[in-house]
């Protein structure tokens, strides 16, 4: 541990199995452990919880010209399919696939804790 960090406790919180499991594969995936994501969630960590390898901060995001050019991109490739579906008479299916990744997100975003997302 380090000198400037002041003494940890165990502590105990009541989770679900299920989202005990989700905070395991989020943390896994920045390489820290479990208690540590949650706190640094909890607490609305400034920077992307640093992973215990680099020890340095890691970015909070993607460039912004970055994000632009891969929304664009998923942008111009959903507008492909979608056309593909729709001239191959499967505009229901579309539609389908549209309603059930929304549903998908608005899951997240509720896990998240950041609501509905429109």
């Amino acid at each position: 541990m380090d000198a400037k960090e002041p003494k940890r406790k165990a502590r105990t919180i009541m989770v679900s199995d299920s989202d005990w499991a989700r905070f395991g594969e989020r943390a896994r995936a920045l390489d820290m452990p479990i208690s540590r994501f949650v706190v640094q969630q909890i607490l609305g960590a400034t920077t992307t919880p640093q992973p215990l390898t680099t020890g340095r901060p890691q970015p909070e995001c993607l460039p912004v010209d970055l994000q632009w050019r891969l929304a664009h991109h998923l942008l111009v490739l959903a507008r492909i399919e979608q056309y593909r579906f729709e001239r191959g008479g499967s505009g229901e299916a579309w539609q389908a696939i549209e309603e059930e990744a929304q549903a998908l997100l608005e899951a997240e975003a509720l896990l998240d804790g950041k609501g509905e997302h429109r």
